[in-house]
């Protein structure tokens, strides 16, 4: 809209000899437009409360939280991508550009992702490790970090152990790991049970717990605190 509003007022204002050129790129702009307006329409009447909002919702707090009380020796990078559905592009693209940045500036060895996909009736952790990483002895267990913190926090979180695991942003990082050769660890907080929920009009607020919200709220903050005030020997620490 912004392209054809700015074309409309060069057509307007422009030399006369260049009018038609810039009436046909006006028009095939306005219909470029119209057409992706057509495809990425969705009409399943989704409030999108579950998948994404809980997540979004938990990240903008974690975010305020740390921003008061940061950590001494952990940088957090908050990261919210798009097109997931679209074959992971968003977290696909991150990492494909910031890998080198990423790889020289911090030790991926003691480095970590945590992606909250969904919080809604209760808190899931999915866990995985890939045959790849259990070659590479890591320094802590990230899942079991969160674990732990939720059992010292007493808040309940139900863990589950999958194959194949969900497709959602954290492969883009498990990729990231294997590509960096590295014991880079990922996190996925998923509440499988409510997808049956998730991409209609029953994905409605009523279905996130505020408690459950809050809660995985205080164990990743919890976690991430308890890794950053371990005794690493090197004093880069990332």
């Amino acid at each position: 809209f912004a392209i054809f509003i700015a074309n409309f007022f060069f057509f307007t204002e422009g030399p006369v000899e260049i009018t038609p050129l810039i009436l046909i790129f006006t028009l095939i702009e306005f219909a470029m437009t119209t057409i992706i307006f057509l495809l990425v329409h969705d009409n399943n009447h989704s409030k999108g409360s579950v998948d994404n909002a809980s997540g979004v919702a938990i990240l903008i707090e974690l975010a305020k939280l740390i921003k008061v009380n940061p950590f001494e020796n952990y940088d957090v990078i908050f990261l919210w991508s798009g097109a997931e559905e679209w074959g992971l592009k968003g977290s696909k693209g991150f990492c494909k550009e910031h890998r080198d940045y990423l790889s020289k500036k911090y030790d991926l060895n003691r480095s970590f992702n945590i992606n909250i996909d969904m919080v809604g009736s209760y808190i899931g952790l999915e866990t995985k490790r890939s045959l790849l990483l259990r070659g590479r002895k890591a320094l802590f267990d990230l899942n079991k970090r969160i674990e732990e913190s939720a059992e010292e926090l007493n808040i309940p979180l139900t863990v589950s152990d999958k194959i194949f695991g969900s497709k959602a942003d954290h492969k883009s990082f498990r990729s990231f790991a294997k590509k960096t050769k590295s014991s880079f660890q990922v996190a996925y907080f998923h509440s499988e049970k409510d997808s049956k929920f998730i991409h209609s009009s029953k994905d409605t607020p009523d279905k996130c717990d505020p408690g459950n919200l809050n809660g995985c709220l205080e164990i990743c903050y919890n976690t991430i605190k308890s890794i950053d005030s371990m005794n690493f020997s090197s004093k880069e620490i990332r």
